[in-house]
């Protein structure tokens, strides 16, 4: 009778074990997963880590951010959700379907940058530029057709965040071989620049968060002055190429203001709006932001508009420069009018120029160096023969490269919907 116990025990773990299973795969979902610790969620706040919690002195623990639930305020399997909200399998999984997880309806409930990429394309005007949509969608995929179980069920021990080059095993390598792309500019960047750096339309951030509200309504609503995109940050990802060397990768940012204070972070950040065709070469080499920062020292990354109310975000592509905490220029707002109510767009100030405290995870992410913005800054109508000189010194020809060839544009023209009758879901 006393092994009656742990018998039940392991069949609890048998039957569960072959409800989370799919064909091929074999796993029991484990207590140290990202998705049921939910410990990478803090790491960008922690003061130990140069996080917004030097600023505020509220302790992660107090605050809602890290009961990360569903928005529909309920489970997947309709259930209400539980007063005292702990995470568990159920939070994505619902037993009684098949599959037991509805992708990616259930992962848009916690992943809010990717759901408000989607929500910004559905609200586009007819025709709609495809460009905003990424372009698995729109064949049909969706969140688990790259971010598998086994990924998903992985132990987390050891990994501060799933921005650990651990923490996520999705790559672009995994589908689009290599030795099968195009040769001039996969050969001429390689495995140091991820494909997403040229291939992604724009990142998003929500700009200039007020934390005050956010502790006023526990979480029930944010508050910021808006979702901006049209820009990429480039920074060198730690651990994420092919081999496990580092990459230039797109970044974004996180600004905040509490109580008069200032703070933003940067991380890499890969968005899902994934174009077919690349940007032209002119989007990343001698952009504006470089100029700036060659012409002053500053790269302004947003500024105070009187006729908008609010900080408007520089567009195209910002480099992170290695002295960036001098370099980047944030501009901030501050909220005056009622914390507890949404919406009141028109009650925010200006509030100050420049950040109280500023944030890069030397873990994950870290500048451009110099030799990098020294690529940049070669003029996109003079990369041709540049790229002719780079590739024939690896031992690659390509016939259409000369000297004096004129710099054609590589992207074609935006792909816009001919009308209603094509789905955009």
């Amino acid at each position: 009778m006393k092994y009656l116990p742990r018998l039940g025990l392991i069949m609890i773990f048998i039957s569960f074990g072959s409800a989370w299973a799919s064909p091929g795969i074999s796993y029991v979902p484990l207590p140290t997963t990202h998705h049921s610790s939910r410990d990478g969620m803090g790491v960008f706040y922690h003061k130990e880590h140069g996080g917004m919690e030097l600023l505020t002195g509220v302790p992660y623990e107090d605050l809602q951010c890290k009961n990360c639930h569903h928005k529909s305020g309920k489970l997947p399997n309709g259930k209400p959700l539980p007063y005292a909200y702990k995470s568990s399998c159920e939070d994505c999984h619902n037993f009684y379907e098949n599959p037991s997880v509805k992708s990616p309806d259930v992962c848009l409930e916690c992943h809010s940058r990717q759901r408000s990429e989607l929500a910004y394309f559905k609200q586009l005007p007819e025709p709609k530029d495809l460009d905003w949509q990424d372009v698995h969608f729109r064949e049909g995929m969706t969140c688990i057709s790259c971010h598998t179980g086994d990924q998903l069920h992985d132990s987390a021990d050891n990994q501060l965040s799933m921005l650990d080059p651990r923490g996520n095993d999705a790559r672009c390598e995994d589908c689009h071989e290599p030795d099968r792309l195009t040769p001039d500019n996969h050969a001429l960047h390689g495995d140091r620049v991820a494909c997403a750096t040229c291939h992604i339309k724009s990142v998003f951030t929500c700009n200039n968060c007020h934390f005050d509200t956010e502790l006023a309504v526990q979480g029930k609503f944010k508050r910021a002055t808006g979702k901006e995109r049209d820009f990429i940050m480039l920074v060198n990802r730690r651990g994420y190429g092919p081999r496990g060397n580092d990459q230039v990768h797109p970044a974004t940012y996180q600004s905040v203001v509490y109580q008069g204070k200032s703070f933003y972070t940067i991380a890499p950040f890969f968005s899902h709006t994934v174009m077919q065709e690349a940007h032209e070469c002119k989007y990343c080499h001698d952009s504006q932001a470089l100029k700036e920062y060659d012409d002053s020292g500053k790269i302004t990354v947003s500024k105070w508009s009187k006729e908008k109310n609010k900080p408007l975000v520089s567009k195209g592509m910002i480099p992170i420069p290695p002295d960036w905490q001098r370099a980047l220029q944030f501009d901030f707002a501050d909220f005056t009018g009622n914390f507890n109510k949404p919406g009141q767009k028109d009650k925010w100030k200006f509030l100050k120029k420049g950040a109280d405290l500023m944030q890069m995870f030397p873990d994950f992410v870290y500048p451009l160096t110099n030799t990098q913005l020294d690529k940049l800054r070669v003029p996109a109508d003079k990369l041709p023969l540049t790229k002719q000189n780079v590739l024939k010194r690896r031992g690659i020809d390509l016939p259409g490269l000369k000297s004096g060839f004129t710099s054609k544009p590589q992207a074609v023209p935006p792909k816009v919907s001919p009308g209603k009758e094509l789905p955009h879901n």
